[in-house]
Protein backbone atom coordinates (compact mmCIF):
# COMPACT_ATOMS: atom_id res chain seq x y z
CA UNK A 1 0.00 0.00 0.00
CA UNK A 2 1.53 3.39 -1.07
CA UNK A 3 1.67 6.44 1.72
CA UNK A 4 0.41 9.32 0.70
CA UNK A 5 1.79 12.10 2.93
CA UNK A 6 0.16 15.57 3.77
CA UNK A 7 2.13 18.52 2.39
CA UNK A 8 -0.14 21.42 4.14
CA UNK A 9 -1.36 22.79 0.62
CA UNK A 10 -4.55 21.76 1.04
CA UNK A 11 -5.63 23.37 4.32
CA UNK A 12 -8.58 25.97 5.52
CA UNK A 13 -7.88 27.92 9.05
CA UNK A 14 -10.66 30.28 10.97
CA UNK A 15 -10.46 32.29 14.40
CA UNK A 16 -13.88 33.40 15.61
CA UNK A 17 -15.59 32.54 12.25
CA UNK A 18 -13.13 34.35 10.24
CA UNK A 19 -11.33 32.30 7.76
CA UNK A 20 -8.12 33.33 7.19
CA UNK A 21 -6.22 32.80 3.33
CA UNK A 22 -2.66 32.18 2.52
CA UNK A 23 -1.40 29.48 5.13
CA UNK A 24 2.38 28.26 5.00
CA UNK A 25 2.21 26.40 7.83
CA UNK A 26 0.04 25.61 11.17
CA UNK A 27 1.85 24.27 14.41
CA UNK A 28 0.22 22.46 17.13
CA UNK A 29 1.57 21.92 20.27
CA UNK A 30 -0.69 20.40 22.78
CA UNK A 31 -0.22 18.75 26.30
CA UNK A 32 -2.05 17.12 28.86
CA UNK A 33 -2.29 17.11 32.82
CA UNK A 34 -1.22 13.32 34.17
CA UNK A 35 -3.92 11.22 34.38
CA UNK A 36 -4.87 9.65 37.72
CA UNK A 37 -2.80 6.35 38.66
CA UNK A 38 -1.98 4.24 41.70
CA UNK A 39 1.67 3.48 42.94
CA UNK A 40 2.69 -0.31 42.56
CA UNK A 41 4.94 -0.50 46.05
CA UNK A 42 4.37 -4.17 46.06
CA UNK A 43 7.21 -5.86 47.42
CA UNK A 44 8.65 -9.21 47.14
CA UNK A 45 7.26 -10.49 51.01
CA UNK A 46 3.52 -9.01 50.09
CA UNK A 47 1.02 -12.06 49.22
CA UNK A 48 -0.98 -9.61 47.04
CA UNK A 49 -0.24 -6.05 44.93
CA UNK A 50 -0.47 -3.35 46.91
CA UNK A 51 -0.76 -0.17 45.60
CA UNK A 52 -0.13 3.84 46.96
CA UNK A 53 -2.46 7.10 45.71
CA UNK A 54 -0.13 8.92 43.79
CA UNK A 55 0.51 12.20 45.56
CA UNK A 56 1.35 13.73 41.75
CA UNK A 57 -1.37 12.37 40.31
CA UNK A 58 -3.68 15.18 37.83
CA UNK A 59 -1.35 17.89 38.67
CA UNK A 60 -1.09 20.32 36.17
CA UNK A 61 -3.02 21.75 33.68
CA UNK A 62 -3.53 21.18 29.97
CA UNK A 63 -1.89 23.85 27.35
CA UNK A 64 -2.14 24.52 23.92
CA UNK A 65 -0.05 26.46 21.63
CA UNK A 66 -0.99 27.00 17.86
CA UNK A 67 1.26 28.86 15.79
CA UNK A 68 -0.33 30.28 12.21
CA UNK A 69 1.67 31.73 9.95
CA UNK A 70 0.40 33.14 6.61
CA UNK A 71 1.14 35.23 3.83
CA UNK A 72 0.01 38.74 5.04
CA UNK A 73 -2.18 41.48 2.82
CA UNK A 74 -1.68 45.53 2.75
CA UNK A 75 -5.72 45.40 3.41
CA UNK A 76 -5.95 43.10 5.99
CA UNK A 77 -7.17 45.33 8.68
CA UNK A 78 -9.66 47.03 7.32
CA UNK A 79 -11.09 43.51 6.05
CA UNK A 80 -11.41 42.61 9.30
CA UNK A 81 -8.22 39.75 9.02
CA UNK A 82 -5.16 38.68 11.19
CA UNK A 83 -4.17 42.18 11.53
CA UNK A 84 -7.61 43.16 13.42
CA UNK A 85 -7.96 40.09 15.48
CA UNK A 86 -8.02 41.12 19.34
CA UNK A 87 -5.52 40.39 21.91
CA UNK A 88 -7.20 38.90 25.14
CA UNK A 89 -10.30 37.53 23.27
CA UNK A 90 -10.55 33.79 23.55
CA UNK A 91 -13.02 32.35 20.27
CA UNK A 92 -13.18 29.28 18.61
CA UNK A 93 -10.78 28.01 15.96
CA UNK A 94 -11.01 25.02 13.64
CA UNK A 95 -8.23 24.02 11.53
CA UNK A 96 -8.91 21.49 9.15
CA UNK A 97 -6.58 19.58 6.56
CA UNK A 98 -8.11 18.33 3.31
CA UNK A 99 -11.35 19.25 3.43
CA UNK A 100 -13.95 17.95 1.78
CA UNK A 101 -11.52 14.63 1.16
CA UNK A 102 -11.95 11.61 2.63
CA UNK A 103 -8.86 11.92 4.17
CA UNK A 104 -9.78 15.05 6.19
CA UNK A 105 -9.01 15.76 9.42
CA UNK A 106 -10.48 18.96 11.67
CA UNK A 107 -8.59 20.11 14.96
CA UNK A 108 -11.73 22.08 17.11
CA UNK A 109 -10.90 24.45 19.92
CA UNK A 110 -13.77 26.21 21.97
CA UNK A 111 -11.49 29.17 23.21
CA UNK A 112 -8.23 29.99 22.03
CA UNK A 113 -6.42 33.49 22.69
CA UNK A 114 -4.25 35.64 20.74
CA UNK A 115 -0.96 36.12 22.15
CA UNK A 116 1.30 37.12 19.57
CA UNK A 117 0.93 38.75 16.03
CA UNK A 118 4.07 39.42 14.18
CA UNK A 119 4.67 40.60 10.65
CA UNK A 120 7.79 40.48 8.70
CA UNK A 121 7.97 42.61 5.87
CA UNK A 122 11.00 41.79 3.15
CA UNK A 123 12.51 43.39 0.59
CA UNK A 124 12.55 40.42 -2.41
CA UNK A 125 9.17 38.46 -1.46
CA UNK A 126 5.59 38.83 0.33
CA UNK A 127 5.00 40.04 3.60
CA UNK A 128 4.35 37.15 6.42
CA UNK A 129 2.36 37.62 9.37
CA UNK A 130 2.59 35.08 12.21
CA UNK A 131 -0.46 34.35 14.55
CA UNK A 132 0.08 32.49 17.96
CA UNK A 133 -3.04 31.27 19.88
CA UNK A 134 -2.89 29.58 23.16
CA UNK A 135 -5.63 28.07 25.98
CA UNK A 136 -5.70 25.84 28.94
CA UNK A 137 -7.70 23.13 27.66
CA UNK A 138 -7.48 20.56 24.92
CA UNK A 139 -9.26 20.70 21.96
CA UNK A 140 -10.74 17.86 19.65
CA UNK A 141 -9.99 15.85 16.30
CA UNK A 142 -12.96 15.13 14.11
CA UNK A 143 -13.11 13.61 10.36
CA UNK A 144 -15.68 15.57 8.94
CA UNK A 145 -16.02 14.20 5.46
Amino acid sequence: MAQLEFTGLNQTFSWNGKALSGIRKVTLVETDGPAIEQLDVTTCTDSAYTFLADPLGAKGNPTVTMTVELLDAYDSYNLELQTKFPFNDKQAVVWCMEPATTKANQYDHAALELTSRTTEIFWDQYAVCTLVFEGTTTGTWSSPA
